[in-house]
């Protein structure tokens, strides 16, 4: 397998692991919606109440912390994210170190072509 395909599969599997990713992400964004919905509706019909008030807060709190989960998450996304180009380089430079050993052995095959044309035609 060649640098180009290893790198290829790397890079495939890491966007299927983002996409998966991306899917529970969007998954608990749709339930913090629905449950921030719920929560204000809630809220309201309980504002008149202080125990159900701290009820609310301490709801409030565990969103909050949810929302911190998937916000590390994303920057863990992000991260990896940043990685894929530093391993395109990686790639990218071994491919050009493999390039430039082709065009060398060309160039001498060139050579050994060019001498024996010459002795050919004496």
């Amino acid at each position: 397998m060649t640098l180009l395909e290893e790198g290829n599969v790397i890079l495939s599997r890491e966007n299927a692991i983002l996409s998966r990713e991306n899917k529970i992400l969007s998954r608990e964004n749709e339930i913090l919606i629905l449950v921030r919905t719920r929560f204000s509706i809630v809220k309201t019909s309980w504002e008149r109440d202080t125990s159900r008030e701290y009820e609310i807060l301490s709801r409030e709190n565990e969103l909050l912390s949810r929302e911190d989960e998937i916000l590390s998450r994303e920057n863990q996304i992000l991260s990896r994210e940043n990685e894929i180009p530093s391993r395109e380089n990686v790639i990218l430079s071994r491919q050009n170190a493999i390039l430039s050993r082709e065009n060398k052995i060309l160039s001498h095959e060139n050579e050994i072509i060019s001498r024996w044309n010459e002795t050919l035609h004496r």
